[in-house]
């Protein structure tokens, strides 16, 4: 019988659940700390400062350094690439035969960019949607409505 994962996914929360047959079973509960964090919190620290030479017209010295990630995406990009991670071995280790992904666009994108290749393989089925935080019942009951 083939067994089928399902990961549905946000920046804060991945959930995996196994799918046999009718029945559906949580199996993780993977969490990002930073996920939900405001940008001030993940970021505490002020600005660097940025003292660079140039003429006197173009002087530069004493301006605040910006990163060019944001902190929030850069925790979500780390927590992609840690679900993308875990899948893969899974995938290597025969633990599921099928995957589908439910998660919100963005989050998608991410989780695209950072999976494996064994894992994107196995994939049979994307749902754009933010189910991460449903009940284990809602979960198993979108699932049956919308997997094809």
């Amino acid at each position: 019988m083939n067994t089928t994962w399902i990961l549905a996914a946000d920046g804060a929360r991945a959930r995996i659940f196994a799918m046999e047959g009718d029945k559906v079973q949580e199996l993780e509960d993977l969490t990002n700390p930073h996920g939900r964090d405001a940008k001030r919190d993940i970021n505490t620290d002020r600005d660097g400062r940025w003292h660079g030479g140039g003429t006197a017209a173009h002087n530069l010295s004493g301006h605040n350094y910006e990163p060019d990630v944001d902190p929030l995406k850069h925790e979500e990009e780390k927590f992609a690439k840690e679900i993308g991670e875990y899948l893969d071995r899974a995938s290597m280790e025969h633990r599921f035969d099928d995957l589908c992904v439910i998660a919100p666009p963005e989050f998608m994108g991410r989780l695209r960019e950072k999976m494996g290749e064994n894992a994107k393989k196995c994939i049979k089925e994307e749902l754009v949607k933010d189910i991460s935080w449903f009940s284990d019942a809602a979960v198993e009951a979108y699932v049956k409505q919308h997997m094809h």
